[in-house]
């Protein structure tokens, strides 16, 4: 027999509700840790002397009571370090002590209550001494620093250690919080690529796991989505496609007759015709003429529509040089001024040079045969943020009789031809639909107004930037 090769084994995803409960689990048992520590930390401090025991007063002073009793006159060096005390006489007057005025009238005032507890301060020890005075000893229970600086400044032991084990706590919260929210962000940032994938119709990416059940079931519905929209315009492309293909075959079909109307039309015309005869002749090759320059719009349409998108990343300042140069290219041909304003151009665009020079020279063109001879063509070029989204902004300004209110509703439609006062039976209705059209596919808008300062047409084309 041959060698036996396990088989990679594959790991069961984790739900989301195990990964809290591990998580829990994982703040239960660092919590007990850090109590734990912190009670050994006590521990040891007591035992090597730098934290008393709660008892430790009680236990010391009851160690001296006979020596208090015997003394002549009672020191702080007979008594616990830490301790209070005040000698009074028989009828109650303080003799001495480390008492206060206040302090003293309390001490003697519990003394005839007989009552040890001090108001928070402690306890009183009521020692009557052999020469007849009264010693009240003022004393605490409670763990208390070996260093008397430590006790004046700082909370007591107890007070530390629950501050200690609120810090601690507050730490490892944060830090296990912060754990978590990073496991699911690295999960989740898969799934997010995936859906900006298929927004931007970037559907050539394979499927994809996390470790997170949930998580798996969204991107195995994300892919799934992917799938069927891939192979909706797949399918939509073909028929697009296949439609094209239907126009162009028509369009090539229509020239055959076309030509046959034209050359005998003009065969006419070379002969004897009379006048009225002339005239319709006119008309024929007139409106042959018109069907043929329909025919290479329609041409030109089909070839828009084919033309391969190749999408390329311009910096705002190089792709605004290149509309100026644009611009200046037609302005001259024209024989007409132009002036070019720019301001800051920053940011970058990911577009299809192609259709942005397209949708940019039917604008100027547009401009270009409306403005008047004597005038001036002005283009405006600014980086500008509308909407939270930063756009290139191209705007072209001419100093014509601009566009009426039907105009600005309707210009953008396709084949729509307005009124007289800008448009001709030269013009056909394509050229700022078709900029509107590839305007919108970059991301961007085409927003059409008058000017103010000219009266003229403004045609404001939007590119947006990364």
């Amino acid at each position: 027999m041959g060698d036996w090769i396990p088989m990679e084994v594959k790991r069961k995803p984790k739900t989301i509700a195990a990964i809290f409960i591990r998580y829990i689990s994982l703040f239960c048992v660092n919590t007990l840790l850090i109590l734990g520590i912190l009670f050994l930390a006590f521990s040891v401090l007591i035992n090597i002397g730098s934290i008393r025991r709660a008892d430790d007063m009680q236990t010391r002073l009851n160690e001296n009571v006979s020596a208090i009793k015997k003394a002549d006159k009672v020191t702080k060096e007979i008594l616990p370090e830490g301790c209070g005390y005040g000698v009074y006489d028989k009828d109650g007057t303080y003799l001495y002590g480390t008492y206060g005025e206040i302090e003293a009238k309390e001490a003697w005032k519990n003394y005839k209550e007989d009552n040890i507890y001090a108001r928070g301060k402690g306890y009183y020890r009521f020692i009557a001494k052999e020469d007849g005075e009264l010693c009240i000893v003022n004393y605490f229970i409670e763990a208390r620093y070996t260093n008397a600086v430590w006790n004046r400044y700082l909370p007591s032991p107890a007070i530390m250690l629950v501050i200690l084990f609120v810090l601690l706590f507050l730490v490892q919260t944060v830090i296990l919080a912060r754990s978590f929210g990073k496991h699911l962000s690295r999960r989740l940032e898969a799934m997010n690529e995936m859906t900006q994938k298929i927004q931007r119709r970037d559907l050539e990416f394979d499927e994809e796991h996390s470790d997170i059940k949930e998580i798996d079931q969204v991107m195995d519905s994300l892919y799934k989505m992917k799938c069927a929209l891939k192979e909706s315009l797949e399918e939509q492309w073909n028929q697009e496609k296949e439609t094209q293909e239907q126009i162009a075959a028509l369009a090539h079909d229509i020239k055959t007759p076309l030509t046959i109307i034209k050359g005998n039309a003009q065969l006419l015309e070379e002969g004897s015709l009379a006048e009225e005869e002339q005239e319709y002749n006119q008309y024929i090759l007139r409106n042959v003429a018109e069907i043929e320059h329909y025919l290479v719009m329609l041409q030109e349409m089909l070839m828009s529509a084919k033309e391969t998108e190749e999408i390329e990343t311009i910096s705002c300042q190089e792709l605004g040089e290149w509309l100026e140069e644009q611009a200046r290219l037609q302005a001259a041909a024209s024989r007409q001024n132009i002036i070019c304003i720019k301001g800051e151009l920053t940011g970058k665009a990911r577009c299809v040079r192609s259709q942005i020079g397209r949708a940019w020279n039917n604008i100027i063109s547009n401009a270009l045969e409306y403005n008047p001879v004597e005038g001036q063509l002005r283009i405006d070029l600014q980086a500008i943020n509308e909407e939270e989204t930063d756009y290139l902004m191209a705007k072209v300004t001419d100093c014509g009789k601009g566009f009426d209110a039907r105009d600005l509703e309707h210009a953008t439609e396709q084949f729509y031809q307005g009124d007289e006062s800008r448009h001709d039976r030269s013009h056909y209705g394509i050229g700022l639909s078709t900029a509107a059209r590839f305007a919108a596919a970059q991301g961007g808008r085409l927003r059409l107004s008058n000017s103010e300062e000219t009266g003229g047409a403004e045609a404001a084309l939007y590119l947006r930037l990364e």
